[in-house]
């Protein structure tokens, strides 16, 4: 009783969590192990990683996956992962939509991280934001998802430092210094 309102505790401080998330998986990726997973922006997978949900197996159900799972791949595969318990190869998890790269295993460090320093370089305000939209696209009707944009767009980026100084720098065809305010 205590552990699954704990577990979505920490589902819900990843969707709302203010950066961009990443997880690295090597191995075997099951259960809860997989729902956090693919509760983040993005999975890099070695190619023999296996991917799976055999709760069912154990007369249980994975109680973030369920809602989850449709929106990424589909409610007949979502169905398949779930009903099943069966695990997925890597690639098969890659073409789901579950994962977004297969990495061969000595190269998933510097993969994420040539990531990371990528998404480092932009503002961290408007990589905020853009979380947020993101998720509202997630979980709500496309209209809803699109007024959410809306909303952020007018109301919470366009009142940042970083959103003048970008659009002032390309105006002067300069690079940006950003306040990531």
């Amino acid at each position: 009783r205590r552990m699954i309102p704990a577990f979505g505790r920490l589902f819900r401080t990843l969707v709302e969590g203010r950066v961009p998330t990443l997880a690295l998986v090597r191995g075997q990726c099951l259960g809860g192990g997989m729902e956090l997973a693919v509760f983040c922006n993005w999975v890099f997978a070695e190619p023999g990683a296996r991917f799976g949900q055999p709760e069912i197996l154990l007369g249980v159900i994975p109680p973030a996956a369920c809602p989850l799972l449709p929106g990424m791949c589909g409610p007949g595969r979502a169905a398949e992962i779930v009903f099943t318990g069966d695990p997925l190869a890597a690639a098969d998890a890659e073409r789901a939509g579950l994962v977004a790269k297969r990495v061969p295993d000595d190269r998933v460090d510097d993969e994420a991280l040539g990531l990371c320093r990528r998404i480092a370089r932009h503002s961290a305000a408007a990589l905020r934001i853009a979380k947020r939209a993101l998720r509202a696209g997630e979980s709500a009707t496309r209209p809803a998802a699109f007024a959410t944009a809306e909303h952020l767009y007018l109301h919470d980026l366009m009142g940042t430092r970083d959103a003048l100084e970008g659009l002032t720098a390309f105006l002067e065809n300069r690079q940006p210094a950003w306040a990531h305010q």
